[in-house]
């Protein structure tokens, strides 16, 4: 019956709490699958709960994400619906407007409105009135098809047209304004995304320090790497759309740029760009001098060092030792490639997954961006090979096994 109600009056069905139960049942399911496999493994079902939620990461701030993303897709869709919905029933008003009318006939209303666009084969013409109600021919005789449910529904022949031209334009108005507000308009919804809540705040802030690995080539607060340009002050260089654009692709906004696109939903995007946008300028602080990385040349497209010279060597050092020119501005030291007995412990699959997926899959520093998007496989292998050419090893024996 709840659903019912919803469906008759239109209710929004995405709603915070809907989506809220939603996400804790998937998220509760994938935890117990976790666990499942824990037991199955041998651990207790008590540990094997804590550790399956401890492997999953914050469950809350993804909970909380995740609901986010489907109330909001819940109600775009549910507006795309009533756009599609009111659009109908303009273009049917206006077709309504445009029906001339015919001597000797009256033109029938429908009785319920949710008949729109729906045709009934029922033929009369109305010829005189008795004193017990209308006479009517027979459908053989009808000059053309009315609208209408059934004979009950027509109106009086004496204020037919009169209603009629009254109601034209009170339905193209109606409809038309219902249309034009369906939607804010564009410069409205830019102003909305330029400006952030302290909570959108707090949490671009937290992506950036846990998750985003902006900070590891760009200076954004006074701290950060010096690869990229300073974002600080950035509102006085260019527009919000230009910074949108180069978060969702750099090359195609900067051709051969050394920024790798990062995965990032459109709405993530917008906020970080929102939030950059708003930052102060800061003066210079004494650090570091910034480098040029080398260029690459075409023949070079899969040789090894020279793609680490140009990707690796500002944090990593030319010679892998963890001692780039970026080092000092990092929060976190760079891996050393040349150190045998560390890479040793670490199969190829994860230098691979290292570089295309970024540092934090591994539980690392999130400095360290992913090039998995810049990089084809092809160009991964090819600096998973240097990096052993560096530490003079191979990785685990029991890596190494079917191969």
């Amino acid at each position: 019956m709840a659903h019912d109600f919803k469906r008759t009056f239109r209710l929004d069905r995405f709603s915070r709490s809907s989506a809220r139960a939603s996400v804790r049942d998937e998220l509760q399911h994938h935890i117990d699958l976790c666990v499942e496999e824990l037991v199955h493994a041998g651990w207790a079902e008590e540990d094997a709960q804590q550790e399956a939620t401890r492997q999953f990461g914050d469950l809350t701030a993804t909970q909380t994400y995740c609901e986010d993303i489907q109330t909001r897709r819940g109600r775009e869709e549910r507006r795309t619906m009533s756009f599609d919905e009111m659009w109908q029933d303009f273009r049917y008003a206006l077709r309504r407007s445009r029906r001339p009318g015919r001597a000797g006939q009256t033109r029938s209303a429908p009785c319920d409105r949710s008949s729109i666009g729906r045709k009934i084969a029922t033929f009369h013409r109305i010829v005189a009135r008795d004193e017990d109600g209308w006479i009517r021919e027979p459908a053989e005789k009808a000059l053309r098809p009315a609208d209408f449910d059934g004979p009950d529904c027509l109106t009086h022949p004496g204020g037919t047209e009169r209603v009629r031209s009254m109601r034209r334009p009170a339905i193209c108005l109606l409809a038309a304004a219902a249309l034009l507000g369906a939607f804010e308009p564009a410069s409205s919804q830019e102003a909305g995304l330029r400006t952030l809540t302290p909570f959108q705040v707090t949490r671009v802030e937290r992506y950036l320090e846990t998750r985003g690995s902006c900070r590891g080539c760009h200076r954004i607060g006074g701290t950060g790497g010096l690869i990229g340009p300073t974002l600080d002050g950035l509102a006085e260089r260019v527009d919000y759309t230009y910074v949108v654009r180069l978060i969702r692709n750099p090359a195609e906004v900067i051709p051969g740029t050394l920024m790798p696109r990062q995965p990032m939903p459109q709405r993530e995007a917008e906020r970080l760009a929102a939030y950059l946008l708003s930052r102060p300028a800061v003066a210079p602080s004494d650090t570091a001098v910034p480098e040029a990385p080398p260029a690459l040349d075409p023949a070079d497209r899969v040789d090894g060092p020279a793609l680490y010279a140009r990707h690796c060597a500002a944090c990593h050092g030319s010679e892998g030792r963890g001692d780039g020119w970026n080092a000092p501005n990092l929060p976190a030291v760079p891996t050393a490639h040349a150190d045998r007995e560390l890479m040793m412990k670490r199969p190829d699959d994860t230098l691979y997954d290292a570089i295309a997926a970024g540092a934090f899959v591994l539980d690392e520093s999130p400095q360290m961006p992913a090039f998995g998007a810049m990089l084809d496989p092809e160009q991964i292998r090819a600096l998973v090979a240097h990096i052993r050419a560096l530490c003079d090893c191979e990785q685990p024996t029991w890596a190494r096994r079917g191969r």
